[in-house]
């Protein structure tokens, strides 16, 4: 089929809203580090959403989300038909979709009574993060069985396995100390917001190079 107009715009906003997405979740983590210097030094970064700029962490995670919900639908759009392509896709839409449950719901103070809001967003957390780390690894599979994005297979691949192994440290490996397991998990939080920030800039550099050629052949 042909890449029409209206299908060319589509798929680059929603790649734009990938790159919102990273990019805003970033500039507001830093922000937070200055904002509200009391939870530095914890690897749950949840924390800042209890701070006076609160609702800024909560709204990082809800636009992270966004993106990744974006990014799912350009992907599926825009990569070779195959099984990688559609599992890795919906993946990362459960994830994105997990993501944003974790900014609508507040997490819970340490030492308190568990709240509906702590478990929601706890629960945003678990399931999403592990299925976060799951697409990124099949959809690099899916990348290198397209023509357009077989050379981002690599950078797409390190940046998965990465992930996967600094949460595996960063969480589950003991005998660490509280100053590393902060700063792993800061590095863990940097890798899956630069593979969307990566994975959008690409989506709306093949878009863009598509919808230049006259007509522009798509699956």
């Amino acid at each position: 089929m042909y890449l029409q107009r209206d299908r060319a715009k589509r798929l680059e906003l929603l790649a734009v809203l990938g790159i919102i997405g990273a990019a805003f979740f970033a500039v507001a983590l830093v922000a937070l580090h200055f904002l509200e210097p009391e939870y530095n030094d914890t690897p749950a970064m949840s924390l800042y959403a209890l701070g006076r700029y609160g609702g800024l962490m909560m709204a990082a995670f809800c636009t992270l989300g966004v993106g990744y919900l974006a990014l799912a639908f350009g992907l599926r759009s825009a990569t070779a038909a195959s099984g990688a392509a559609r599992l890795g896709s919906i993946l990362l839409g459960l994830a994105g979709f997990w993501f944003v449950v974790s900014g609508v719901f507040r997490v819970h103070a340490p030492g308190t009574h568990m709240t509906f809001s702590g478990v929601m967003h706890g629960l945003g957390f678990i399931v999403g993060v592990p299925t976060l780390i799951a697409s990124i690894l099949v959809l690099s599979r899916a990348f290198g069985r397209d023509d357009g994005w077989r050379s981002f297979r690599p950078p797409s691949s390190a940046l998965g396995l990465a992930a996967l192994i600094l949460f595996l440290i960063a969480f589950f490996a003991p005998g660490l100390s509280g100053t590393a397991v902060v700063i792993l998990s800061r590095i863990f939080v940097g890798t899956f917001v630069l593979w969307l920030l990566l994975t959008a800039l690409r989506l709306r550099s093949i878009v863009t190079g598509a919808s230049a050629q006259q007509p522009t052949r798509v699956r």
